[in-house]
């Protein structure tokens, strides 16, 4: 039998463009691909002008800049997808040069964008506009004829660049972001802006390269040669004080774009290491469509690391910085200080540090000896369970402060450093005058009473799972953190610097009967903070959920209408944050009601109900106590409503 050839039509389904945004861009990174466009454009020996709006209100972002712009057939290859652009000057090298960013940066930001330009000196403006749901619905509209509009410029209406702007954003946006994207854009463009080669304004705020305090003499410049006529290029220096807050590392660059900031890349994160700093240029190393991350499984990328890690230079400035940081731990910071007479020699207490850190540190604190109240003293962590005596002080030829790493009241004040002053200044009083030991003694015994007894009445739940095992996302076997949380409780704990606690849906899920197609989970956090921690949760979740800072019932109802989207993580603030990073039982229920009834989860009371009940069955939360949580008149009586009926 003869072979037959079939010519087939496999032209791309018209839900393409809309799919482009789902290839993880985060919003500031979204924006930088279209900042990236602008960049491509600029014109030699000029100051380009790039100019980020973003109005809140009214949720659309518009970048635009004062670049050579394009002329008609310029912006068809815009909109054609991965059709590389940047017309005569676009080389191998260009930021924008993949044909694919633009198009899945404003799909990510928005439902609907234009691209209006005109080109230097041809008093001609083109415009070309994509609207997802027209788009879509309209069959007359493909890619074979797709619109572009033109429009002649008298003298007074002359000018040149590009306008992208994007409506009807399905992004976060919030008044917080401007000062996130100034530092991010300035770090981002540092090289383009310290040349003055680019102006970059985010509203009203203009960019600034990102500066930090260099030890005097420590910069030294990065050359190093690899194969095939391929270098990395850079410069490596020590900060004057160690970050405590991770922002210290490498920033990589490709071909004058950030790529990655604060790369632990050479060497491992830790205390010693942290203030090395840096910026290393690995144009030769090849990186994703959306230009947000360099291929760590390239052999490009594994090669130039390893080089790195073993040449001189860096090896120089680790020693060097491991030998000058050895940073005094907080615990033994506080006996320091008064030590050196309350801070009367200078001494500075370090207060930026998280709860579990010291939890942390207590559980690995070492003996050690320090001045108290002009003696030495002994000071010595031991675990003698969570009713016993904060700490006892044992006088003699060395005094002993013994303190109780399990007490109670670790897990009542927040803030350890408090205790262990206290306790510092206790044990002062005491070496100076003796007879106060027995008044000291009686007062922490009376306050260790009063400690236990009110938690226990507060929220014994909450004392309980702060106490329990190493696992601080679970309560019992039979309530704990969503599973596939798990990750961003984890990078939370790490690095937020303030409250959070996870609750309603994000720890109740395994309670639902109703298979829902999406879940909404929710986060609290401190207020004025939430845009904060959204973005935090941002860095680490899939390309299919969305977190939203204080989202709207509204803004969840659209939200669950795009495809793409998986689960929404919606951020909300509360000045009554709990220490607990996931909610006891009671206040997650009642939080899940809140969102069902006020914010347009779709959880119906008929299954609200049924949990409420398997809940009771199994001791984790009864009628009183989910009515203690009710935050308004309103929700109490709904509550109220929920719990009283029968189960179906």
């Amino acid at each position: 039998m003869g072979l037959k050839t079939h010519r087939i039509n496999i032209t791309p389904d018209k839900s393409l463009m809309g799919k482009l945004g789902a290839v993880g861009y985060r919003t500031e990174q979204a924006i930088a691909e279209l900042v990236d466009n602008a960049i491509d454009a600029r014109i030699p020996d000029t100051v380009e002008n790039v100019q980020i709006a973003i109005d809140f209100v009214e949720r659309r972002i518009r970048v635009s800049d004062d670049g050579r712009g394009m002329d008609k057939d310029e912006l068809a290859d815009a909109m054609t997808i991965a059709r590389e652009t940047g017309g005569a000057v676009a080389t191998s090298d260009t930021l924008g040069r993949f044909g694919i960013g633009m198009k899945g940066a404003c799909t990510a930001l928005g439902r609907c964008f234009s691209i209006t330009t005109s080109a230097k000196d041809a008093h001609t403006e083109y415009r070309a506009e994509y609207d997802e749901k027209r788009w879509l619905s309209d069959r007359s509209q493909g890619w074979e004829n797709f619109a572009i509009s033109e429009r002649e410029l008298s003298d007074s209406e002359d000018w040149h660049g590009t306008r992208v702007e994007i409506w009807n954003a399905v992004v976060p946006l919030y008044p917080n972001q401007v000062s996130k994207f100034k530092e991010g854009f300035g770090i981002r463009y540092s090289s383009y802006v310290e040349s003055g080669q680019v102006s970059i304004r985010v509203n009203s705020v203009h960019c600034r390269p990102a500066v930090q305090e260099i030890a005097d003499g420590s910069r030294t410049d990065v050359r190093i040669p690899l194969q095939f006529n391929r270098e990395i290029a850079g410069s490596l220096a020590l900060l004057k004080k160690r970050s405590i807050r991770g922002n210290y590392g490498i920033h990589l660059f490709w071909n004058g774009r950030l790529i990655k900031a604060f790369a632990k890349f050479g060497f491992a994160a830790h205390p010693e290491s942290a203030r090395v700093v840096g910026s290393l240029n690995l144009d030769h190393v090849p990186v994703n469509y959306a230009k947000t991350r360099f291929l760590e499984d390239s052999a490009e990328y594994r090669d130039a690391e390893h080089a790195f890690a073993a040449c001189d230079a860096l090896r120089s400035v680790l020693h060097r910085s491991r030998s000058e940081t050895r940073p005094v731990p907080p615990v033994r910071s506080v006996f320091d200080y008064f030590a050196a007479g309350g801070g009367a020699n200078g001494h500075k207490l370090d207060t930026r540090v998280r709860m579990q850190s010291m939890r942390d540190e207590m559980g690995a604190a070492e003996v050690f000896e320090v001045d108290v109240g002009g003696k030495r003293t002994r000071v010595k962590f031991v675990a003698d369970g969570p009713h016993s005596r904060l700490y006892t002080f044992e006088a003699g030829g060395t005094n002993e402060i013994r303190i109780n790493k399990d007490s109670d009241a670790f897990h009542f004040v927040r803030n350890h450093l408090f205790l262990l002053g206290m306790i510092a200044s206790e044990a002062a009083v005491i070496t100076e005058h003796p007879d106060a030991a027995e008044i000291m003694q009686a007062r922490n015994e009376k306050m260790r009473m009063f400690i236990s007894k009110w938690s226990g009445q507060k929220n014994n739940t909450i004392t309980q799972y702060v106490r329990d095992g190493d696992d601080r996302t679970q309560y019992t076997s039979d309530y704990g953190l969503d599973g596939s949380l798990a990750d961003a409780y984890n990078h939370l704990e790490k690095n937020s610097e303030f409250r959070f606690q996870f609750t309603a849906m994000s720890t109740l899920t395994s309670y639902l009967h109703t298979a829902l197609g999406k879940m909404v989970y929710t986060v609290y956090t401190v207020p004025g903070r939430g845009g904060y921690v959204a973005d935090l949760l941002g860095e680490i979740l899939d390309k299919g959920t969305v977190v939203a800072s204080k989202p709207s019932p509204g803004m969840i109802g659209e939200l669950f209408r795009v495809q793409s989207v998986g689960s929404v993580i919606a951020v909300r603030e509360s000045s009554k944050v709990g220490r607990a990073t996931i909610a006891p039982p009671p206040k997650a229920f009642a939080d899940l009601v809140a969102e069902a009834h006020m914010n347009g989860v779709p959880v119906d009371d008929l299954e609200l109900s049924r949990m409420f009940h398997i809940m009771e069955e199994r001791g984790l939360l009864s009628a009183e106590t989910a009515l203690k949580c009710a935050k308004t008149p309103k929700m109490a009586k709904i509550l109220e409503m929920i719990v009283k009926e029968s189960p179906a």
